[in-house]
């Protein structure tokens, strides 16, 4: 690999990467020193990098370190660093997949700023947080999923954006938030996430997200339903119930049979229900969905084979 490194106080800095591969991997050790840090715009406007590996043993991403990467679709930021830069993957454009290490302690200005197509955070642990996890999360102001690697489920933050507004004669300024996901992000703290006030949320973003957005995170809860109070539940139950339509819409925009199951299992689908959702599926002209309903309605006995006498 074509890596330009230096010693700095007995430990190994990568202090700049020249090749052309789309897949890098940096080593743990470099002349029989530790790689613990990844200078100042070491890979900065890397075009090639697609994909790039960090050593267990790094503590530091400094500033600019990976700015203008736009086509790096993944980083999994060892658990070992502690801290990261600012604007360290500014303008990554393509980063869809970020994992966070659960001691972050510091995140510098502008970290993700400008990654626009960033859909998935990875954590260890939901709790607890360092004050660095907690603060970048809280920043990103796109949707995204917050998938927990050890219990295995996720939990998805809608977007948010500000306004600016005065009033010139009195000279008082104020911010207007558009979207519920500075509502839903205040259950992110450092003691870990707090579900019950994630849930709470829900009832703002009813009146601010739209419908895809809000099966989403209805999926997630239902399907995963890890810290699930039964009242949160049964909200979540209810909203599908009130919007059969725009379930079965849901699951054909997205292709998700299992969705159809998990209606089925918390009674969304039932003998009552299935007739409108069969007329819905009809609508899309989903024969999968179709398929799926009619068995659903000949399970509960909805449907009568019809006799033909000879």
């Amino acid at each position: 690999m074509a890596f330009d490194w230096k010693e700095e106080n007995g430990v190994a800095v990568l202090e700049g990467y020249c090749g052309d591969a789309p897949f890098v991997e940096v080593p743990e050790q470099w002349n029989g020193l530790v790689v613990r840090e990844i200078g100042e715009r070491a890979f900065a406007d890397c075009l090639s990098l697609q994909e790039v590996v960090l050593p267990k043993s790094l503590w530091t991403v400094a500033n600019y370190s990976f700015a203008g990467c736009r086509n790096l679709k993944r980083v999994a930021l060892p658990e070992g660093l502690k801290e990261a830069g600012a604007h360290a993957f500014y303008n990554c454009r393509s980063l869809a997949h970020l994992e966070l290490p659960q001691g972050l302690r510091s995140v510098g200005d502008g970290f993700l700023k400008n990654c626009d197509s960033l859909k998935e955070v990875v954590i260890t642990e939901e709790k607890p947080l360092s004050p660095g996890v907690v603060s970048l999360l809280k920043n990103l102001d796109g949707r995204f999923l917050l998938t927990v690697k050890k219990k295995g489920f996720s939990l998805v933050f809608p977007a948010f954006d500000y306004e600016y507004a005065g009033n010139a004669p009195a000279m008082r300024f104020f911010t207007i938030t558009h979207g519920a996901g500075e509502r839903y992000r205040r259950s992110i703290e450092t003691k870990g996430i707090d579900f019950a006030q994630y849930d709470r949320a829900f009832v703002i973003g009813v009146l601010e997200e739209q419908a895809e957005t809000l099966l989403e995170l209805v999926r997630e809860r239902l399907a995963h339903p890890y810290q699930l109070e039964e009242e949160a539940r049964r909200q979540y139950v209810l909203f599908c119930k009130q919007h059969l339509k725009i379930c079965i819409t849901f699951a054909d925009q997205t292709g998700d049979l299992s969705f159809l199951e998990l209606m089925e299992q918390e009674g969304i689908l039932t003998k009552e229900t299935v007739q409108a959702a069969v007329l819905a599926a009809a609508e899309v002209q989903n024969s999968a969905i179709s398929a799926y309903l009619l068995d659903f309605q000949l399970k509960q006995g909805g449907l009568r084979k019809k006799k033909f006498e000879l």
